[in-house]
């Protein structure tokens, strides 16, 4: 009656187990078949579904919501300065009209750093960089922005079964690390 989701909800609570929330801090980026690691932080991972409401033969209490157009946050990557300029040369071409679109994934690691689910990104085309602000009375780390229009965000398939199979895995054994 209630299937796998209720048993993997309801069934950890039952053997006295819980299943703790992933940190943020821990996570890679790959673009166009790259690891480019090394991020302060990727903000941005959302979307929407527009919503409009229809009101059919006059009723105007109860009206029908029909689903418009998806639209996807722009991502935005952040991470100190280094003497390889990808970031800023990919930005650079853009706004010369040489468009390179470029796809990639963001993937979240856990405490061990396995990877513990992942989001594709499509079709991306950088829309705007921000360099460092610099401070002469400061020791911070030089911090670019990079913001990314893009065309949807994915869970691969076999990844969300992986991290389903090895949440019931944490779950029965009450381990980290499978």
């Amino acid at each position: 009656m209630f299937g796998l989701n209720a048993l993997f909800v309801y069934g950890g609570a039952a053997l006295g187990r819980r299943l703790d929330p992933y940190f943020d801090f821990n996570f890679l980026v790959e673009i166009d078949g790259l690891l480019t690691g090394g991020f302060q932080s990727v903000e941005g991972l959302g979307s929407s579904i527009a919503v409009e409401t229809f009101h059919e033969g006059g009723d105007l209490k109860a009206g029908r919501q029909l689903l418009g157009d998806t639209t996807w946050d722009n991502l935005t990557f952040s991470r100190g300065l280094v003497e390889i300029d990808t970031l800023w040369n990919w930005y650079e071409a853009t706004a010369r009209g040489v468009i390179k679109r470029k796809s990639g994934t963001i993937i979240m690691l856990d405490r061990q750093h396995i990877p513990v689910t992942m989001w594709n990104f499509k079709d991306a085309i950088p829309v705007r960089w921000n360099g460092p602000s610099f401070n002469g009375t400061s020791n911070q780390v030089a911090v670019e922005r990079l913001e990314l229009a893009h065309r949807g965000l994915e869970k691969p398939e076999w990844m969300r079964i992986a991290s389903y199979a090895r949440g019931v895995a944490r779950m029965v054994t009450g381990k980290e690390g499978l």
